[in-house]
């Protein structure tokens, strides 16, 4: 079949549903420019790539690790040792029994500092997510009472408000105020003193 140059009124006559080559072109290219347009501004995002939801932690929560069976048990004062720390610790909901674990934002480290006398006994509780780059915190230098971060090796003082030492992070850990309840349960009293996660 040889290749028509011009038009003629059999061309107009074509139904609505047949595309000649020419339109075919002309959409494919049209096609392709909103493609290019879309990735430049940006499609809505799938699941993996959405933000991660903000924390969830709230005043009057106590504290819990995560267990493989049964319900998570609420911490209680006796349960750190002075000197010591529980890396990996979710905010724990006493009315319904549940660990907000819905997103790792709520992740915290406690540490006892002391065994001082006070509301809060010594203990301190901070955001177990690295400023840096949103690295999980799991390592407690007793030592120093220092947090460490093994991605880029910052540093945070926890007897001085989660301050960097050392390392690239640029902000201290955010913390959450807490207290020793008569029953020895440990308990927020706010919730984090900023928004936990990287800040760059």
């Amino acid at each position: 079949m040889s290749k028509e140059t011009r038009s003629s009124p059999a061309d107009h006559a074509k139904p609505a549903h047949v595309m000649d080559r020419r339109t075919l072109i002309e959409a494919i290219a049209v096609s392709g420019c909103l493609s290019v347009i879309g990735c430049v501004l940006g499609s809505p995002a799938s699941a993996t790539e959405m933000e991660e939801p903000a924390q969830t932690l709230k005043p009057g929560d106590h504290f819990a690790l995560e267990v493989e069976q049964g319900p998570p048990k609420a911490l209680r004062l006796e349960d750190i040792a002075p000197g010591t720390a529980l890396m990996a610790v979710y905010p724990f909901d006493p009315a319904t029994g549940q660990l907000r674990t819905e997103t790792r934002l709520n992740m915290l480290n406690l540490a006892r500092l002391s065994d001082a006398m006070g509301p809060a006994a010594g203990v301190v509780a901070y955001s177990a997510v690295c400023t840096h780059k949103g690295c999980t915190i799991n390592s407690w230098k007793a030592d120093e009472g220092r947090w460490r971060c093994f991605c880029h090796m910052s540093e945070f003082d926890a007897a001085a408000n989660g301050q960097v030492v050392a390392g690239p992070a640029p902000e201290p850990l955010p913390m959450v105020p807490i207290s020793v309840d008569p029953d020895g349960y440990i308990v927020a009293l706010g919730v984090f003193s900023s928004t936990p996660g990287a800040a760059s």
